[in-house]
């Protein structure tokens, strides 16, 4: 049987689902962090849309998350 060089084996599929999981872990220890940080923060991309902001940026500015979210 003859495999496409393109496929994935089962192998390299688990290893990139490991990947996966474990930035996914990391990204919600950094989300944790930034929302139990005294300081309000913004995070801005290249683009000028918003990326993230923490509950404090929100409490400090009045603003509801509506406000932020996708801009």
């Amino acid at each position: 049987m003859r495999t496409d060089d393109t496929t994935p084996s089962a192998a390299s599929r688990q290893s990139l689902e490991d990947k996966a999981r474990h930035l996914e872990q990391q990204v919600a220890i950094l989300r944790s962090t930034l929302n139990a940080a005294a300081d309000g923060f913004l995070v801005v991309g290249a683009d000028g849309g918003v990326l993230y902001c923490n509950d404090n940026y929100l409490r400090i500015f009045d603003l509801e998350r509506a406000a932020v979210d996708g801009r």
